[in-house]
């Protein structure tokens, strides 16, 4: 026994005495014992790894888990206390273990201990059978690797002549993921493709009832779940084909679901929708003709279980961190990686160079179309009137061709907010948006004096308000 993590150690220890089985413990794991009174033979960290190399080693049964490399201070120490901290005898006694894999069993994990105390109640002599043993021990080499990597970033982040500043902003100079595989799909995007999903979405998503989630369900139920994050209020989010596709705010769930139209509830069919609030009976009743492939909602009353069948139900746990997901692309022979475009939306920050200024009301939809666009693919033109979108554009080659496609859903237009996620290119789109009855324009401003000016003129010109946010929401994919 060789942890650092003591949690469930004498319980499993006092059923490894009941089987018979010698106890031998190092430093944490030996105080541990002796709390429990339980005999054992204490022995140093790096007695334990020779026991453990050599050929005719006797050791059936290792229960060993390490500190973080950083253990916990890597910006707070220096070098050499870094480096001083860095557990590698225990990583060693592991990965010496790991390697008898057809002898021994190394269990790290707490959350194994209850399987390996009722098999040593059903079989002592033999609790681990050989198919087990390779599979803990391929458990254990990926941790071993995994620190092994943590080990590098943390010599190049602080103890090089020359730290890495990339590497010290999340950007190292190798990239490694090591993710579990945590569920196969019988397809991808079409039939013919295979499927997996890796990593730790069910350790921050449960599912809770109805089918198991396809691949294309997923997709949206993280887009769904990224812009359901953007919001305080009572929100409704729906994420299709791969894209964000709606959201709507209000007082209440239910009173927010009042503001849908016929064609977004139409849209909705297969859809993955997010809620950020308890989903209850009443707009359980009111979803139960939508047809949502998933649903997803921090909780869902005894009544709402009972009525929505047919869908994915998925609960969000809390504190899941959406603004620390990076994003990561494949293409030929590596990755692009960026941060996820989760900076704040301010706007005390932003900027209104017209004459004419917002009225009080239009604030809110001014946010929540900030907030909606950046979910959305380029070039993308939103509009938002009550909090809801009420028409929108996505996926255009080009800003004008985005606002062209809006010329249909001329009757949603005046009064409401019409949001860009890039730079408005020209003044023609502001006269072509005036004739339409827009009044009041988002969109990040190019950040050049000139161009900003002559775009205010125009505005100025056509009486209408230019707002300025600063920062760009451009979207890929």
């Amino acid at each position: 026994m060789a942890v650092r993590d003591t949690t469930g150690l004498a319980g499993l220890a006092q059923a490894l005495a009941k089987a018979e089985y010698g106890l031998v413990a190092t430093e944490e794991a030996s105080r541990e014992l002796r709390s429990a009174d339980l005999e054992h033979e204490a022995i140093a960290l790096a007695e334990a790894s020779q026991r453990l190399a050599e050929a005719d080693c006797n050791v059936e049964i290792v229960i060993a888990n390490f500190r973080a490399p950083d253990g916990g201070e890597r910006h707070h120490s220096s070098a050499k206390a870094a480096l001083a901290r860095i557990d590698f005898e225990t990583v060693n006694a592991i990965r010496l273990a790991a390697q008898k894999a057809d002898r021994v069993a190394v269990f790290g994990n707490p959350d194994d201990y209850a399987e390996l105390v009722s098999s040593l109640e059903r079989n002592p002599s033999d609790p681990v059978p050989i198919g087990k043993k390779a599979e803990l021990a391929a458990r254990s080499l990926q941790a071993t690797s995994d620190f092994d990597n943590d080990v590098a970033q943390l010599l190049e982040t602080r103890v090089a002549d020359r730290p890495d500043l990339d590497a010290l902003s999340g950007y190292p100079k190798t990239f490694r993921a090591s993710w579990p595989r945590s569920q196969t799909f019988p397809a991808g995007e079409n039939p013919h493709q295979k499927a997996a999903l890796y990593g730790s979405f069910f350790e921050n998503f449960e599912k809770i009832l109805g089918p198991e989630i396809a691949y294309e369900s997923l997709i949206n139920l993280n887009l769904a779940a990224s812009l359901i994050g953007e919001f305080q209020k009572p929100t409704l989010a729906f994420a299709r084909n791969g894209m964000a596709m709606n959201a709507v705010s209000g007082e209440s769930l239910e009173q927010a679901f009042e503001k849908l139209s016929e064609q977004d509830l139409t849209l909705a069919k297969g859809a993955a929708l997010a809620v950020n609030m308890t989903l209850n009976e009443t707009l359980a009743q009111s979803l139960k003709g939508l047809s949502c492939a998933s649903i997803l909602a921090p909780r869902f009353s005894e009544e709402a279980l009972a009525l929505l069948d047919g869908a994915s139900l998925v609960t969000s746990k809390e504190g899941v961190g959406y603004e620390s997901l990076l994003e990561i692309r494949s293409v030929f022979g590596g990755a692009l990686i960026q941060d996820r475009d989760f900076g704040s939306i301010n706007p005390m920050q932003w900027q209104t160079p017209t004459r004419a200024q917002p009225l009080v009301d239009q604030w809110s939809d001014l946010i929540f179309a900030a907030r909606f666009i950046r979910h959305a693919r380029s070039s993308a033109c939103v509009v938002a009137a009550d909090e809801r979108v009420v028409a929108s554009s996505f996926a255009r080659l080009d800003q004008q061709l985005a606002w062209s496609a809006l010329e249909h859903s001329a009757d949603k237009l005046k009064e409401a907010v019409v949001a860009f996620d890039e730079p408005i290119e020209n003044g023609e789109i502001l006269e072509s948006a005036n004739a339409k009855g827009v009044q009041t324009i988002l969109h990040p401003g190019h950040g050049i004096v000139d161009r900003d000016n002559q775009l205010t003129a125009k505005a100025d010109q056509l009486g209408q308000v230019l707002v300025m946010t600063g920062a760009s929401s451009r979207k890929l994919v």
